[in-house]
């Protein structure tokens, strides 16, 4: 990555890192390199979508031309008190943390055993899928949201189910699908 932000650098160019979903795996992070603009959000990981808060990381002699091209972005007070509030709370992050790593596993492996072989983070797995529209229909007819990518890349995002129910479901829907499929 650094030698990408190099050669755009000569070019007059810049590297930008979206880690929207690095919170998860806080040591992979490459806010600390020189030479990137590092984009991060407390929405993700902290479930907080509707805040609208985040961050940018970059050295001075990056930010000032960004700031000049974005101009001021102001954040709204509830916002900046709910933020300072998450990012402070180190214990739940750290519980936070294991408990998404440990579902992360369980939905990489629930996916695993019906023959999917995903990559993904914590929070969500990818897979390419022949049939991706199909499936997509599928798991809506049983009330589970995927992400349909439908371009070049055809394929499905699945996201961690949010309690135990959901996890039934899912399991059920697999075996549906996997039944069918075969």
């Amino acid at each position: 990555m650094l030698a990408w932000a190099e050669r755009l650098a000569a070019r007059g160019g810049w590297l930008i890192v979206d880690e929207a979903f690095a919170d998860t795996t806080p040591h992979t992070g490459v806010a600390r390199w020189s030479g990137l603009i590092v984009l991060r959000s407390v929405g993700k990981f902290f479930g907080l979508a509707g805040l609208r808060l985040g961050f940018v990381a970059a050295h001075p002699s990056l930010l000032t031309p960004l700031e000049d091209m974005l101009g001021p972005w102001t954040v709204s007070g509830p916002a900046q008190q709910i933020g300072c509030a998450a990012l402070r709370d180190g214990a739940w992050q750290d519980a936070m943390r294991d408990r998404l790593l440990a579902s992360g596993r369980r939905l990489h492996q629930l996916l695993r055993h019906y023959g999917i072989h995903a990559t993904g983070c914590a929070l969500f797995q990818w897979w390419p899928e022949a049939e991706a529209d199909a499936f997509w229909q599928h798991m809506a007819e049983r009330g589970i949201l995927v992400r349909l990518f439908s371009r070049a890349a055809r394929g499905i995002r699945l996201g961690l189910p949010p309690d135990e129910a959901g996890w039934l479901r899912l399991e059920r829907a697999m075996e549906q699908w996997n039944r069918r499929m075969k």
